[in-house]
């Protein structure tokens, strides 16, 4: 179930950026389903789905919203949202997330 996720301009799918797996998933989940709750949409781990350049942006903000409350408490699921949070802030336009 891993997530590959393409920048939005490429739709032919040929230069996959990074992926998510399933530890990541799961330390990811929070941020998703506050997501899920502010936009009503879904990151659908068995689909392909769009994310926009607003959508991304508000990830961004969940993400350092929650390592805030983390605190280092958790060095290792500290250290994979701070990845993350550099991957999503590596794209302009949005993401292309193609499931399994």
């Amino acid at each position: 179930m891993p997530l590959d996720f393409y920048d939005i301009t490429d739709i032919h799918l040929n230069s996959k950026l990074f992926e998510v797996g399933y530890a990541d998933f799961e330390v990811l989940e929070p941020i998703l389903s506050s997501f899920t709750k502010t936009t009503g949409l879904t990151i659908d781990p068995y689909a392909t789905t769009r994310m926009y350049a607003g959508h991304v942006r508000l990830i961004i903000s969940l993400i350092q919203e929650y390592l805030i409350k983390l605190k280092r408490d958790k060095p290792e699921e500290y250290k994979t949202l701070s990845r993350m949070l550099t991957h999503f802030e590596s794209v302009q336009e949005g993401f292309i997330i193609v499931g399994d």
